[in-house]
């Protein structure tokens, strides 16, 4: 047949039409006979719209018929709409509307079309007579088919062909094939190719029409029939086809209720399951028998004796615990996560390390401590107390409860150590500049600006007790003694005019006058009003405050730059003032004639700056209302840099807890309370270039440092030991590598660049300067008594290779080659002179009276003495340890502490 067809085509000049299914077309390629027609082959799809239309009324009109109603052509064309299949399922019903057409009106009639029962009940008579030619022997093949192409909603499913055919038992799939064949051809279902993206297409089956599943009897009576098992079905397909997609893991499974409702179904269903719905259930069963054989171990150990039993029944609730355990434990993992997440997502160091702190509360973790270090590295953590305004007040009562803020607005609030705002009046008529708390708590004064009374409240209730006339209005600054018997009020009329002392008994209100300070005079008082710090351009003096005031004053210091403020530790054995070009010194009045400390020094500070000594005296701040406030630490190194805290940009007023803990300032919105009182690190600012070296002295009064600006610095650790750093430079060295202390911590000892070493003395500064190596000296030692130092070269040279040892006091230099070819990596003396040195793998030591040396060990990574010198660490990159007794002349092996090696170690202190 294809022969013939192909040869009319080319020999007979025929035009063929052919009419097929487009899935069959592409079988056509496998008959050599029509390969070269297809070149010329022009495909029609099927009709559409109003190429339908016309298919329905031309061949009826050719026979002289019409249709009788065009709303009836219209409802005919509607129901098959959008159809896979529309054309067969038109021809199934013009065809029964032909043979019931009305011959005398030429007519094919509604009547017709509504016994036949429309497009649906042609094709359902269509169906029936297809079940006829099939058999009833495979009736069940038809109703399985049907049964996997229906949804539970009664609307139609697609299905692809395997798949479908994969219910069938093995022996029927062939046979079922076959029925599924025949149904395509009967036009009751469609099937078609899809092409996925990517993928080989995809053969693909569905009912040919919404209105077979309303019209066909026998298939509406198998779906009645199967409604609940096809609820079920659909769920157990979702479930077996989410399993595979999602690589069949065993928690996709149904186990427990889920698995027990799929076995009652299967007993029911007549149907068969698809492939993977098979491996679903299958793998499902396989999950419910292993827990039941568990639980049937479990019972079985269990009845083995009483004794078992509780055992088991121990054993699982411990289990049961450790469960939960580890579900709160991976919760609060989960948590802990989150709460980092936030962290270092947070616009500031103090939401960063709350969250960072919380995150570690739920779950210590490294990398969440780091993060927790390195924001308390950074600075203090804040916390925001929000108001109305400007404040200009803050102060702690004196058990540290209770947080008083004053504002501009003459507004004052109370705040509890728990969060909560206790108190909230209207002070002052002008701007709160200052608040006392009594020694109980129970009260508190409050001055300012532009209003001439002191003001005395009770805390409980916030009530007005009595007031306190300064005498002018423009400000009032006051100060109470710490049993609060007295009072000292300043007025100033105007920010140039004098200001008017007066001295009050708070009990009484009864008060004397005291005179009048230039209004350039900057004072503060002790805790008891005994003394005041009075300054005057940058004159600083101690006044006595007795009631016979015959003791004269006394000079602290003359500065070159007027004082901008002045405070007096708690104790009064310290004073504090900062001038105008920002150069912040410390005073201790309890030795008198004492030079002044420099604490540090900032930007220029503008008047009206205040600074602050802690409860302590160990800190000092200072605010400013033109830049970020700044705390010196006083017992540390005296030269370090002030911790500046720098999430807001100025501060009006500071104040200390009593314990040390907070440090409020009065800021823009409202107050901030910093955390000061941790340990943060000092930082010292040095050398302009790269640090090569630093050390401890071992008395821990001392830090050395050096590097490549030639410079040697000396760093007091703390004020007792001097007042500034130690800069030592010599002008033939210009770099300078490791320190080295001698066990006095007298001297320091520095190799340096073209084979020079630079030996300091510490207490007066003395410098010698030892020559005689060829390159830079690159490792030294020096020895306890500060006598003999040594050195050795970076190796570029064989005499660069060698040690070099000096005599100090008798200025002889003795030169140690052991034959090497490699530098040498360490150098220490013992306790009894002796040299130890360590290069090219080899462990030596050196006899200085003879120049000749033994090897304590081969193929060594470093040796290290104790501090007294009379032990040696020794270690070999295989992990081999040896520690050698000067002393005795013995050695001691330890086994290989790790098979990656090790590179060096140390002793403790003691040397034990």
């Amino acid at each position: 047949m294809a022969e013939l067809l192909g040869r009319l085509v080319l020999e007979a000049d025929v035009h063929v039409l052919l009419s097929m299914r487009d899935d069959f077309l592409l079988h056509c390629q496998r008959f050599e006979a029509l390969q070269p027609i297809f070149s010329e082959l022009t495909p029609l799809g099927p009709p559409l719209g109003m190429a339908l239309r016309r298919a329905l009324v031309q061949p009826a009109a050719l026979c002289g018929y019409q249709i009788e109603h065009e709303d009836l052509l219209s409802e005919l064309l509607s129901e098959v709409d959008g159809e896979r299949g529309a054309l067969p399922l038109v021809a199934f019903t013009m065809s029964r509307l032909w043979e019931m057409r009305d011959r005398e009106e030429g007519l094919l009639t509604r009547a017709a079309y509504l016994e036949i029962g429309g497009v649906g009940g042609a094709l359902a008579r269509h169906a029936e007579a297809t079940m006829e030619a099939i058999g009833d022997d495979r009736r069940a093949l038809v109703r399985e088919l049907f049964r996997n192409l229906v949804t539970a909603q009664g609307t139609r499913a697609v299905r692809d062909v395997p798949d479908l055919l994969s219910v069938f038992a093995e022996h029927q799939q062939e046979a079922a094939h076959d029925v599924l064949k025949a149904l395509v051809n009967a036009r009751l279902l469609t099937s078609y190719e899809v092409r996925g993206e990517g993928s080989e297409p995809r053969r693909q089956v569905e009912i040919i029409h919404e209105s077979l599943l309303r019209t066909w009897p026998r298939l509406i009576r198998w779906q009645t029939q199967d409604a609940d098992a096809l609820q079920f079905r659909d769920e157990l397909r979702q479930a077996a086809s989410g399993w595979v997609e999602h690589g069949r893991p065993e928690d996709r499974l149904w186990t427990g209720s889920s698995f027990r409702e799929l076995t009652l179904w299967r007993e029911r269903y007549e149907g068969g399951l698809a492939a993977a719905e098979e491996e679903f259930a299958t793998a499902s069963g396989r999950v419910a028998q292993r827990r039941r054989r568990r639980r049937r171990q479990v019972v079985g150990a269990g009845l083995v004796s009483l004794a078992m039993m509780a055992a088991v029944l121990a054993g699982l609730w411990r289990s049961a615990v450790a469960a939960r355990a580890d579900a709160e434990t991976q919760a609060r993992r989960a948590e802990a996560s989150r709460l980092f997440t936030l962290g270092q997502l947070a616009p500031d160091r103090s939401s960063a390390l709350a969250h960072a702190i919380a995150s570690l509360e739920l779950e210590d973790r490294p990398e969440v401590r780091v993060f927790a270090i390195t924001c308390l590295e950074r600075g203090p953590t804040l916390s925001r107390i929000p108001g109305p305004g400007q404040a200009h007040a803050v102060e702690f009562s004196p058990d540290g409860r209770l947080l008083a803020i004053g504002y501009g607005n003459g507004k004052v609030e109370i705040w509890s150590d728990k969060g909560s705002q206790l108190l909230s009046i209207e002070a002052q008529q002008g701007m709160t500049q200052t608040i006392r708390f009594s020694p109980d708590g129970g009260r508190f004064v409050t001055a300012g600006k532009e209003d001439p009374l002191v003001r005395l409240w009770s805390l409980s209730d916030g009530d007005f007790v009595r007031s306190f006339n300064g005498g002018d209005s423009y400000s009032v600054r006051i100060a109470l003694t710490n049993d609060w018997q007295s009072m000292l009020t300043g007025a100033f009329r105007s920010i140039d005019s004098d200001m008017r002392l007066r001295s009050w008994n708070v009990a009484t209100g009864a008060f004397r006058e005291l005179g009048v300070a230039r209004s350039t005079v900057r004072t503060s008082f002790n805790a008891e009003l005994e003394i005041a710090a009075v300054s005057q351009g940058g004159r600083i003096e101690i006044v006595s405050l007795a009631d016979d005031r015959t003791t004269p004053a006394r000079l602290v210091g003359e500065l070159p730059a007027a004082v901008v403020s002045t405070d007096l530790s708690a104790d009064g054995n310290l004073l504090g003032a900062v001038d105008q070009e920002g150069t912040l010194r410390l005073w201790s009045l309890d030795r008198p004639g004492a030079p002044a400390r420099i604490v540090g020094v900032t930007p220029e500070v503008p008047p009206r700056s205040p600074i602050v000594f802690d409860r302590r005296g160990s800190r000092i701040a200072l605010g400013s209302y033109v830049m970020k406030p700044r705390v010196w630490g006083l017992t540390g190194p005296p030269n370090a840099e002030p911790l500046v805290l720098d999430e807001v940009s100025r501060s009006h007023a500071i104040a200390y807890h009593p314990t040390n803990a907070w440090l409020a300032t009065a800021e823009s919105q409202g107050a901030m309370l910093w955390t000061p009182g941790q340990t943060y690190p000092d930082v010292l600012h040095s050398h302009e270039g790269r640090i090569f070296g630093i050390a401890f002295s071992p008395d821990g009064r001392w830090l050395a440092s050096s590097g490549d600006d030639g410079l040697l610095r000396l760093w007091p650790l703390s004020a007792e030991v001097g007042p500034s750093v130690l800069i030592v430079r010599h002008e033939r060295i210009q770099i300078l590598y490791e320190p080295r202390w001698t066990a006095d911590s007298s001297t320091v000892v520095c190799g340096g660049n073209q084979g020079r070493t630079l030996v300091v003395t510490v207490n007066n500064g003395e410098t010698t300067l030892l020559e005689g190596l060829p390159d830079q000296v690159f490792v030294t030692a020096v020895d306890p008594s500060g006598r003999h130092v040594a050195g050795s070269g970076f190796g570029n040279s064989e005499e660069g290779r060698k040690v070099h040892v000096w005599d100090l006091k008798s200025g002889h230099r003795t030169v140690l080659d052991d034959g090497g070819d490699h530098r040498k990596v360490r150098l220490d003396f013992t306790a009894t002179d002796q040299l130890l040195a360590v290069g090219g793998g080899v462990a030596r030591l050196w006899d200085l009276s003879t120049a000749t040396n033994t090897v304590i060990l081969n193929e060594v990574a470093d040796a290290v003495l104790s501090r007294d010198g009379r032990l040696a660490l020794v270690v070999t990159p295989a992990g081999e340890v040896k520690i050698v007794d000067f002393d005795r002349n013995t050695s001691i092996s330890i086994p290989a502490l790790s098979t990656e090696g090790v590179l060096t170690g140390a002793f403790d202190p003691a040397g034990s």
